[in-house]
């Protein structure tokens, strides 16, 4: 997960992604860097597939030499702005609050129709946050009283900004960095388990 909201954001955050593959001597240029991964990338014939999410982006050409090229590397971008020139363009509404209450409920349990509303509506109701709330509050005993409590001390505002004029509400990034927090610490402490270490192990890369 790349916050790419300017050009120096895009190849700094990247360039963490470098040094987890193809770590290299430390007084290397950032894009020459990125470059060696995007040709290791290019160049490895099988493997697992990867996702890789710029999130933000205000400017599409601050992306320039950033983007893989390989088929088994999918790009998501999030931004405010319209176009097509990148790819498949797809708008992203929010769900009708009886529908994300009831999704809650259902992947919850927590019978809290009140507690699962009051997590909808801090999160903006945006789907992928929704979805990241449930998959932080599932299974903790704590339910929604504890998500919502956690929500609001995060210190994400320096990190995973609202765009001015935009619907990307400050809840849905604390949501999905939360839930990328909680993710890793369960499989941490091995609480995961059947598939759930693989998912993790994905979220993980993600933050």
């Amino acid at each position: 997960w790349i916050d790419a909201r300017t050009r120096t954001d895009a190849v700094t955050n990247l360039s963490g992604l470098v040094a987890a593959y193809t770590p290299a001597e430390s007084d290397e240029e950032p894009e020459h860097g990125i470059r060696r991964l995007l040709n290791r990338f290019a160049s490895a014939d099988h493997g697992e597939r990867r996702l890789l999410v710029f999130d933000n982006v205000e400017d599409f050409s601050d992306l320039d030499g950033c983007l893989p090229r390989d088929a088994r590397t999918q790009v998501v971008i999030t931004t405010v702005r319209r176009t097509h020139a990148l790819g498949t363009s797809v708008p992203v509404d929010t769900l009708a609050e009886e529908a994300a209450i009831a999704y809650l409920e259902e992947r919850t349990g927590l019978g809290d129709r009140e507690g699962a509303q009051a997590v909808c509506r801090a999160v903006g109701g945006l789907a992928l946050a929704v979805a990241q709330a449930a998959a932080a509050i599932t299974g903790r005993p704590e339910g929604y009283a504890r998500f919502l409590t956690a929500l609001a001390a995060r210190p994400i505002r320096h990190n995973l900004l609202r765009e001015e004029g935009g619907d990307y509400p400050l809840g849905a990034a604390q949501a999905i960095a939360f839930a990328l927090d909680t993710g890793v610490a369960r499989a941490s402490t091995g609480e995961l388990t059947g598939d759930q270490p693989r998912r993790s192990r994905m979220i993980a890369v993600l933050d």
